[in-house]
């Protein structure tokens, strides 16, 4: 996931980079707003990282101007800098402020809660789990997994997933019931649920299964089309 980092400063700009390696996020460095405006060009960030203090730069300028178009408005900022002046940030835009030095934990923390839409996957299969998961990784969004149908249900409760991948059969509950017990959760039963099964099921079952859930697919059937077809009908494509 590409993330814009904007210091004017070598050391700051080697220190965000470093925080983020072995991470899903991909740091992509300028050092001006000539620089960011170029890679802009060519890779759209999922998010930016942006020293407001840019040496004879407008910059404050150039986030009120971000914000303002269709284009980019929804790109998250996070603005870390020496500067105290959070006020002004999050009244033109900034998504997160953060006073220098920030700590590794602190930007990753800020990257996730405002880059990631969660997908769950509930398959006791480690071969199913990770085939979705290389189906997903191209887009997005955080993918959970869960072994189970009671650990499915407790990962859904805390995460609150944008989208739930199902198997039927799981070692605990089964996926019908996991589906039930998440259709009459409040905090849940609007969630989309995707069921995905190397069970052969009969047409009445598919026709009960489809009443509750999203799509039903055999995993033989598994491929990236389907995968970005249904991200996509739920908003959570690239």
């Amino acid at each position: 996931m590409p993330v814009l980092i904007i210091d004017d400063e070598v050391e700051s700009r080697h220190i965000l980079t470093r925080y983020m390696r072995d991470s899903r996020y991909q740091p992509l460095a300028a050092r001006n707003l000539r620089e960011a405006r170029e890679l802009m060009k060519r890779v759209r960030p999922q998010a930016i990282v942006l020293d407001i203090m840019l040496k004879g730069e407008d910059s404050w300028r150039w986030l009120s101007d971000l914000k303002s178009s269709e284009v980019t408005a929804n790109i998250p900022v996070i603005v870390v800098t020496t500067v105290e002046d959070e006020r002004k940030a999050r009244a033109l835009g900034a998504d997160a402020y953060r006073a220098k030095p920030i700590t590794a934990q602190q930007l990753l923390s800020e990257l996730d809660s405002l880059t990631a839409r969660r997908v769950l996957v509930i398959d006791d299969d480690p071969a199913a789990r990770y085939l979705l998961h290389k189906l997903l990784e191209d887009s997005n969004v955080c993918v959970i997994e869960a072994r189970d149908g009671r650990s499915g249900l407790a990962a859904a409760r805390r995460s609150k997933p944008a989208l739930i991948f199902l198997d039927l059969n799981l070692p605990d509950l089964g996926g019908e019931e996991v589906l039930e017990e998440l259709r009459t959760d409040t905090d849940l039963q609007q969630v989309p649920v995707a069921i995905v099964t190397s069970a052969l099921i009969s047409r009445d079952q598919r026709e009960r299964l489809s009443r509750r859930a999203q799509s039903v697919v055999q995993k033989s059937e598994l491929n990236g089309a389907w995968a970005r077809s249904i991200l996509a009908s739920n908003g959570l494509g690239p």
